[in-house]
């Protein structure tokens, strides 16, 4: 399974997925919000500096903790790392080689718990909003919100990528291992992977969702607005964009749905090794019920296709 480098800004956020044509064009458009670096526990706003600090154990090497908030380091112990700036800024970092980062702007707030883990409001030195969020729980993991206002990115797992911005209003969620969502390029974009070596991306366009729910599986939409796909199975994908109000679902194993280039095209599959296509062109409906089945409802407006 390929691991994704949480340290490799320069990494395309798809490159790794294998997608069946024609989807992969909808699930590659968040190419240019390529910034890898890695739901997380939740953490109460008022106590996290106190609760952060730990007490004198004597042994002989100590946890790694930093916290800083508001521009001034409160904690430092170990080698973890904890930068902050700006008014109710808060930077928290417990782990051997993890780093915190809230900068850029007010409000905002880095949580790193995991070993060689990263949780960032800045990519590459560049650093701007408010109110941006970026947690990460686990091991080998990061998270990057920011770029814009009120961002959120969350990690729960090994070996993950969460990043939202460039844009207000995204949010980026992964549970699991070795899975990543990217969210951005425009405002209000949803992605959320829950499972295992998975990938969703939204964005180049406005309240655009995409949802995983499986192993090995992708989700991709965007260059519209108001897309929405979703994944339930294994190994399976959807994208959606070229327009807007498209959609695709699917829910099965190895099977794929894909809807765009126009506007208002649907594509569902319910089964496994089945195939929905639907677009060029609007208001076009391609469903399928059952194994090993193809529908494809393109070139022309109103085309609806059912298999069986």
């Amino acid at each position: 399974m390929t691991k994704h480098n949480p340290n490799n800004y320069d990494q395309s956020p798809y490159e790794s997925i294998t997608r069946p044509a024609p989807y992969g064009r909808y699930a590659g458009r968040l190419g240019a919000f390529a910034i890898a670096m890695g739901v997380g526990a939740a953490v109460a706003a008022t106590p996290w500096v106190a609760s952060a600090e730990p007490s004198d154990t004597g042994s002989a090497k100590g946890p790694d903790v930093s916290v800083s908030t508001n521009g001034e380091t409160r904690v430092q112990k170990g080698t973890a790392t904890a930068t902050s700036d700006g008014t109710g800024s808060v930077a928290i970092a417990h782990g051997d080689d993890s780093s915190a980062t809230a900068v850029g702007g007010n409000r905002n707030r880095a949580i790193v718990n995991g070993d060689n883990s990263s949780a960032s409001t800045s990519r590459d030195g560049v650093s701007y909003g408010d109110g941006n969020t970026a947690r990460v729980v686990g091991e080998d993991s990061s998270a990057l919100a920011g770029l814009g206002d009120g961002n959120t990115a969350t990690v729960n797992g090994d070996r993950g990528v969460a990043q939202a911005g460039l844009g207000d209003g995204n949010t980026a969620t992964v549970v699991g291992d070795d899975g990543l969502a990217v969210a951005g390029e425009g405002d209000g974009n949803t992605t959320t992977v829950i499972g295992d070596g998975s990938a969703a991306g939204a964005g180049e366009g406005d309240n655009n969702t995409a949802t995983v729910k499986g192993d090995g599986s992708s989700a991709g939409v965007g260059d519209g607005d108001n897309n929405t796909v979703a994944v339930h199975g294994d190994g399976s994908t959807a994208g959606a964009g070229d327009g807007d109000n498209n959609t695709a679902i699917t829910r099965g194993d190895g099977s794929a749905s894909g809807a765009g280039e126009g506007d208002n095209n649907t594509s569902t599959v319910n089964g496994d090794g089945s195939v929905a296509s639907s677009g060029d062109g609007d208001n076009n409906t391609a469903t399928v019920n059952g194994d090993g089945l193809t529908a494809v409802a393109t070139e022309g407006d109103g085309i609806t296709v059912e298999a069986p």
